[in-house]
């Protein structure tokens, strides 16, 4: 017994210290302006004193916004400050995972929680509600795994817990939800067994039903083919399996739900209750639900695809390497995003084959798999295949020797890869480059953008330097500019105000009545300076239609990268009829 506990505290100690140090190397690297902007934006006008989802908007339920808020008014008005409480929320995920794991081997715990980290924060460096709702998915997978469900206030604590993830993003509190749920309706006492129940499970069967429908429904609207068997049967096909296994009755049904939810209510009641205070709830709804459904709708959603072009294009790469990095690198890209089809796939034969209660993670892996179907990029692939990929290797513990050797040996090459090649790498990268593992230069930012405080890509540095220069040099503090589309970095980066509550013009004009208020605005009060980047994905014609309604009376002063900056002209000076 010593010595199994010495050999858990001993890598125990490892996980906590090697998984410290890489979060540490890559705190502060790379950035994601546009994303990284929008969070410090929402966060900095909260500080002082505006009402969210009032004064500012934002399509998040609002936990993320005050946590960063607390983050500047902790650390400091910088982006660095936001990375503190990110990486410090990256640690606690690696200690969970390797907790959870620890039942399985004490060396297995700590390739768990340094898989995890490989494939986790490290690869899109942005304090963005994914992370954070990430985290509380392991929160909540250890629970499951520990906790005696069967005494008191155990559920609606589990319940809490989905709706604190509801609070950081609502749809990833949804689709851990769904998990959640038919996994208990498998696990609870008479939940499942080879002995019929006294009358029909209609209920458990009912909502097992609505679960698979609301998915279908998603998936339907949210992603094409290749998304479907990549990532989309594999929760359904679940259900579908646990469909006759259902025992549980109807009233521990109802029960079940009702404590479920009753966790959940009380987990949203401070942000309710703030609403309620400042009277913005009605705002707040609207964001959270009509604004935030839009989003998976934009056509830029439907871009890229992983099996047709991340897998695709590293076998592309393994035809025609150039170096032995490009080997490994086409191998990485052509497996890992099968990672959600092999995880999904084999819990659904062990599903088929075994009576037993399935192990949590498994279970719940290719339900959070959904995280990543309806951005098929390489950012929202990392915001869930780690999880995947741990299902893999809890999954081979039980297999062949051969078997948990290659699963071993496959999660440590590329982990490694993912450190090497794509950790801490910029967003602007080449296809070519992104593929083929080539990595980019970063630089100290401080000296130039002292509230950026991070380590960028040399150019982008030039670019937001010469940006800040200008909008200081052409503004007063307090006067406004418009940063059209989005780009609400400018704002926090150069301190000027933003004229309007939101910061995405595609998200806060949705309608006619508000693209209305938006130009009667601009004309009432027009700002000092007009930005407009003409590349970015958020373009619209209502976009373009509010840059030739400004025209006549701004000038264009310069063009830096892909900004175009216009100066109001002066009462005298603005042209003639």
């Amino acid at each position: 017994m010593l010595r199994r506990f010495s050999s858990t505290g001993w890598a125990f100690v490892l996980a906590f210290l090697a998984n410290g140090l890489l979060l540490w190397h890559f705190h502060d690297h790379y950035w994601w302006p546009p994303d990284e902007g929008s969070y410090a934006h929402v966060a900095e006008r909260i500080l002082d004193g505006e009402v969210l989802n009032r004064d500012v908007q934002d399509i998040h339920a609002g936990a993320i916004n005050f946590l960063n808020a607390g983050a500047l008014a902790l650390f400091g008005r910088d982006m660095l400050a936001m990375r503190y409480p990110l990486m410090a929320a990256a640690w606690l995920q690696a200690l969970l995972s390797f907790w959870l794991f620890r039942r399985r081997g004490p060396w297995v715990a700590l390739v768990a929680s340094l898989v995890g980290t490989a494939f986790g924060v490290v690869q899109f460096l942005d304090p963005t509600a994914h992370w954070y709702s990430l985290v509380l998915f392991w929160v909540i997978a250890l629970y499951l795994a520990e906790a005696d469900l069967g005494r008191p206030w155990r559920l609606e604590f589990l319940g809490a817990l989905v709706g604190t993830q509801f609070c950081f993003r609502q749809l990833s509190g949804v689709i851990t939800a769904v998990g959640v749920v038919a996994y208990l309706l498998l696990r609870l006492p008479n939940g499942s067994g080879a002995e019929p129940p006294s009358r029909p499970p209609r209920l458990a069967r009912g909502l097992a039903v609505i679960l698979m429908a609301g998915l279908g429904f998603y998936l339907w609207m949210a992603t094409d083919a290749n998304g479907l068997v990549l990532l989309g049967l594999w929760p359904l096909a679940l259900l579908a399996l646990s469909f006759r296994r259902l025992r549980l009755p109807d009233r521990a049904v109802l029960a079940l739900a009702g404590r479920l939810l009753a966790g959940a209510v009380i987990a949203a009641l401070p942000l309710v209750a703030y609403h309620l205070f400042h009277g913005s709830l009605a705002s707040w709804l609207r964001d959270i639900t009509v604004v935030a459904a839009s989003v998976p709708h934009l056509e830029f959603m439907k871009v890229l695809s992983y099996a047709s072009d991340f897998v695709a294009g590293g076998f592309a790469v393994l035809l025609e390497p150039r170096s032995l990095l490009d080997v490994a690198s086409g191998l990485y890209w052509l497996t890992v995003p099968m990672a959600f089809l092999a995880a999904g796939l084999w819990t659904a034969w062990r599903l088929r084959r075994s009576p037993a209660i399935p192990d949590v993670l498994p279970f719940l892996a290719p339900f959070y798999g959904l995280v990543s179907v309806h951005l098929q990029n390489a950012t929202y692939l990392y915001f869930a295949v780690g999880v995947s990929l741990l299902a893999l290797l809890w999954l081979s513990r039980e297999a062949r020797p051969a078997v948990r050797w290659a699963v071993a040996l496959y999660l440590a090459s590329a982990s490694i890869i993912a450190l090497e090649c794509q950790a801490g790498q910029s967003g602007r990268r080449s296809w070519d480059a992104l593929l083929r593992g080539q990595t980019e230069p970063v630089v100290a930012s401080e000296s130039l953008l002292p509230r950026c405080r991070l380590k960028i890509e040399p150019y982008q540095l030039k670019v937001y330097h010469r940006m800040v220069e200008l909008i200081q040099r052409e503004t007063q503090p307090g006067e406004a500019i418009f940063a059209l589309p989005s780009h609400s970095e400018l704002y926090f980066l150069a301190e000027r105000r933003n004229p309007f509550r939101f910061y995405n013009l595609l998200l806060g004009a949705k309608d006619p009545e508000e693209q209305q208020s938006v130009l009667s605005q601009l004309v009432a009060e027009p700002p000092k300076l007009l930005i407009f980047d003409r590349s970015d994905k958020y373009v619209t014609a209502f976009s373009d239609e509010v840059h030739a309604r400004m025209g006549s009376g701004y000038e264009q002063i310069a063009r830096i990268d892909d900004f175009w900056i216009y100066r109001r002209r002066e009462p005298s000076q603005a042209p003639k009829n």
